[in-house]
């Protein structure tokens, strides 16, 4: 089967993320992480790399990096080449060490390139290995919260999209402060689903984060008529604040019937239903095991879900209120 491309630019960062083959260890000791931050140092160096955010564990590693000319597979695979041959001589191995060429996915979208930061920093935090992301000697997490940074790390770069003049002390302080707030459930959940989620062409969340319930209403709608029947949507919600929203609209409105004829359908799992499908983006199975229902049934719910989206103007507009919670709840910061 042919390899898919890249949807590599000039500039344009993506998330990079790669671990060992066979649950082999990638960095066995403190000359494997120097040797590897050394490797994209000289990367830089060469101006093939631009990196905003690293952490390097015991058995992977993910970057927020762009590639200026537009290669970035070029550059990561001079990178991780390099690293496989010292890492084989070193300990007197050959064959692969790594799962084949790294992942990467673009970021196109600066809420979520802020999600991703502390998704990063907070890696080793969720491995275990520390208490706080600015404890960990391998991440960039205490460069961008003013510990100071190699000359490679694009600290300029991360100081203008968060809004940091130079090296302001209260930007600084109150970055720290928001690398230490923990990693919500939900933050977490979308970014791994989207590792696993390969087509993205754009990402709407800056705007959708931003936009009334009507807007969101009529954007689920749009994307339900998209050509095929299925949305090239991306997940903009995790699974868990989704059921969160619409319990708590659930909560406040009370119980709610849609449809008619001699059997009408619960409203609550009609949508629960649909905005997994929009927003999560899960298939009709995994919608079945959050629902605690079989895939047919999801099936038949979402297509409801997507007829009262069309033909019911107060499904409609719950719908909108559902998702914009939704998407609060997941990126609380």
């Amino acid at each position: 089967m042919a390899r898919s491309s890249r949807m590599d630019a000039p500039g344009r960062f993506h998330h990079v993320f790669n671990r060992a083959a066979r649950r082999q260890v990638l960095f066995a000791d403190s000359r494997d992480y120097r040797y590897f931050l050394m490797l994209l140092a000289c990367a830089v160096r060469r101006g093939e790399l631009i990196i905003q955010a690293y952490c390097l564990v015991s058995t992977h590693f993910h970057l927020l990096a762009a590639s200026p000319d537009g290669r970035l597979s070029y550059a990561m695979m001079r990178v991780q080449n390099a690293y496989v041959r010292y890492r084989n001589r070193r300990s007197r191995l050959d064959g692969p060490l790594v799962r084949g060429r790294f992942g990467s996915r673009p970021v196109l979208s600066l809420r979520y390139w802020l999600t991703l930061l502390r998704y990063i920093a907070h890696n080793p935090v969720q491995a275990g290995l520390c208490k706080h992301p600015l404890a960990y000697p391998y991440s960039s997490a205490k460069h961008v919260a003013g510990a100071g940074s190699p000359p490679w790390f694009d600290l300029a770069g991360v100081g203008r999209r968060l809004g940091i003049a130079g090296r302001s002390t209260s930007g600084t302080r109150r970055f720290a402060a928001l690398l230490r707030a923990p990693l919500t459930e939900g933050e977490a959940a979308l970014i791994e689903r989207r590792m696993k989620h390969r087509r993205v062409a754009e990402d709407e969340l800056d705007q959708l984060y931003r936009a009334p319930p009507a807007f969101l209403a009529r954007w689920m709608a749009r994307k339900i008529e998209a050509p095929g029947g299925r949305s090239p949507w991306i997940p903009v919600a995790s699974a868990a604040a989704v059921l969160e929203a619409v319990r708590a609209l659930e909560g406040s409105l009370g119980d709610w019937s849609v449809g008619t004829g001699r059997k009408p359908h619960d409203g609550w799992a009609v949508l629960a239903t649909g905005l997994l499908q929009s927003l999560a983006c899960l298939t009709t199975d995994a919608i079945g095991r959050q629902l605690g229902c079989h895939g047919a049934t999801a099936s038949r719910r979402t297509k409801l879900h997507q007829r009262y989206m069309r033909e019911d103007e107060d499904y409609a507009r719950r719908a909108g209120l559902a998702a914009r919670d939704a998407i609060r709840r997941t990126f609380p910061t």
